[in-house]
């Protein structure tokens, strides 16, 4: 069963992002981005099992709401990150 909770790809992307979380000073920022990291987490597990449940049901659902919720999480970590480092590197 394909699981993208379980990719390498995925794995890799989280401690990407944990890595980059890991160098933010900012306390409130560090705990907001870590609690995307969760949602994105979250939401993954979600896409998995409702692929498996359409699966094993034999039914064709639409899987764009799940996915959508996970581009979008994965847009707004992105987007803090990048302008956190661009407002120290003015300072």
């Amino acid at each position: 069963m394909l699981s993208i909770f379980e990719s390498e790809k995925f794995k890799t992307e989280i401690q990407n992002y944990q890595s980059q979380i890991n160098t933010v000073t900012d306390e409130n920022l560090k705990n907001l981005l870590n609690n995307f990291i969760n949602k994105l987490i979250l939401e993954v597990k979600r896409f998995d099992k409702d692929h498996e449940q359409m699966i094993f049901s034999k039914s064709l659902r639409n899987g764009a709401p799940n996915r959508d919720k996970i581009v979008e999480i994965r847009k707004t970590i992105d987007r803090k990150l990048e302008d956190w480092k661009r407002s120290n590197r003015i300072k």
